[in-house]
């Protein structure tokens, strides 16, 4: 029934309960899970170079809560 789920993860333990449900579902239905984080710098009044290093600091955390979130589905064999 369900082939593949998007997982959107903001480091917060909401959405740690969230894929924790989505990895159920997904081994019940032998599904998939695809994982994604976003993030907005709409409204971001400054001039280019601390807009960029702020940028790239928000892309980090990203990739952290990606790659930390990404390990428990794998040890799941999801």
């Amino acid at each position: 029934m369900f082939k593949k789920i998007l997982v959107p993860l903001d480091g917060s333990e909401c959405s740690r309960r969230a894929l924790e449900a989505a990895i159920q579902i997904a081994q019940g239905f032998d599904g998939g899970l695809t994982l994604i984080h976003v993030y907005s710098i709409g409204g971001l009044a400054a001039s280019p170079e601390p807009v960029y290093g702020f940028i790239e600091a928000i892309r980090k955390v990203g990739s952290r809560i990606l790659e930390e979130e990404k390990k428990k589905v794998e040890e799941r064999d999801i």
